[in-house]
């Protein structure tokens, strides 16, 4: 349960908070570099890490883009939300949590969606 609530602050922010003109780019960023580094740490999973990291990549470019091309703060961003989602994959992937499978498949549609709408790749 603390570990669903982590990762609903990862993407929806706390309250109060000014409101992320990266948003979801940095998030989905994190994302996809995160799976890149369980796909390698894991082999569990038939895709490649190239394809996740490829997405990641993109999403970071965008992210740059919409913070005025501050690289280092989106960099610092996806750093430090990249152990929270790797716990995230581990537990849905790994231990079979239903609430991490959820919140997974919830961030990546809002990455789906934003890729479409921007032209990046999506998976």
């Amino acid at each position: 349960m603390i570990r669903a609530a982590l990762a609903i602050l990862l993407f929806t922010g706390a309250a109060g908070a000014q409101p992320d003109p990266t948003y979801p780019a940095t998030e989905c960023a994190a994302l996809w570099s995160a799976m890149a580094d369980f796909r390698a740490r894991y082999a569990i999973d038939a895709a490649p890490p190239d394809e996740a990291r490829e997405m990641a990549e993109a999403f970071r470019a965008a992210a740059i883009g919409l913070a005025g091309g501050d690289a280092a703060d989106v960099d610092r961003r996806i750093n430090a939300m990249r152990p929270d989602l790797m716990l995230l994959l581990r537990s849905y992937i790994i231990d079979g949590w239903r609430d991490s499978r959820e919140q997974f498949l919830r961030r990546a549609e809002i990455c789906r969606r934003f890729a479409v709408e921007n032209g990046l790749p999506a998976h």
